[in-house]
């Protein structure tokens, strides 16, 4: 996890530490760090509170949903046409979070889904039904018959777990659906998983002070959205800022 001090000196240019919100291609990565870079420099630049909270506030939406969509696996369908990131995803940010601290939860709770290994007997749930309705064959024999195969012909997946999975019949005959598994990429969750209650915490408050800034011109109040006041007021909002893209939109170029 980024260990920099969120409240100490920001960077001058973005160092790109321990993965959190990136999983996806070496191009992906680029666009984001040229994005971030802009932003970055933009705040620096800047003695507006209303643009330096916009300006990161934007980044992190921009992040949330490019990491959601490749964790559902349809980042490829999204188009400049259509994109995804606004037409599938819903347009308030906070939901958006939601939806990330939940899809996070619910998949960490299930297991896997079994990997496929090219020589592991498979079928569809078609046919297992109509073996069961036209040639009933018990369970367990099936499961025989398949280590048995294996022992002959593919001594490397005996009673290995990865190849004995296959759908059961009573599911299907008992109108229950098969057990739960998580079909999220195993390496997103593991990076989806590092967002702790404190990077929540940091990206709901910069969406406070977004909604803050949106609708006011008033720079004290702005100021005061994220716990910024006195004489250094402006300089502690954009070493603030600064520091959230680096600790929340933190990523590793590997």
């Amino acid at each position: 996890m980024n260990t920099r001090d969120p409240n100490g000196p920001p960077p001058d240019e973005l160092d790109w530490a321990d993965a959190t919100l990136f999983y996806g291609t070496i191009e992906t990565l680029e666009q984001l760090e040229q994005v971030a870079q802009l932003a970055v420099d933009t705040i620096r630049q800047s003695d507006s509170a209303r643009l330096v909270v916009i300006e990161a506030w934007i980044l992190l939406d921009y992040a949330v949903r490019e990491f959601l969509l490749s964790g559902l696996g349809v980042k490829k369908l999204s188009t400049k046409d259509f994109d995804l990131r606004y037409k599938l995803l819903p347009g308030s940010f906070r939901i958006c979070l939601d939806i990330l601290k939940g899809l996070t939860k619910a998949q960490s709770a299930l297991p896997p889904r079994p990997k496929v290994v090219n020589h592991r007997v498979r079928t569809s749930w078609s046919f297992l039904v109509f073996l069961e309705k036209e040639h009933p064959i018990d369970s367990e024999r099936f499961r025989a018959l398949e280590q048995e195969y294996y022992s002959k012909y593919h001594p490397e997946l005996v009673d290995t777990s990865a190849a004995i999975v296959h759908p059961d019949v009573k599911y299907l005959l008992l109108g229950k659906p098969p057990p739960e598994r998580s079909h999220i990429n195993r390496e997103w969750l593991k990076i989806a998983e590092r967002l702790d209650d404190a990077w929540y915490s940091g990206a709901n408050q910069l969406n406070d002070a977004r909604n803050v800034a949106a609708h006011n011109y008033d720079q004290d109040q702005i100021l005061g959205s994220m716990g910024c006041a006195g004489p250094d007021a402006m300089r502690h909002l954009k070493d603030r800022c600064a520091n959230l893209i680096q600790t929340l939109v933190g990523v590793k170029k590997a």
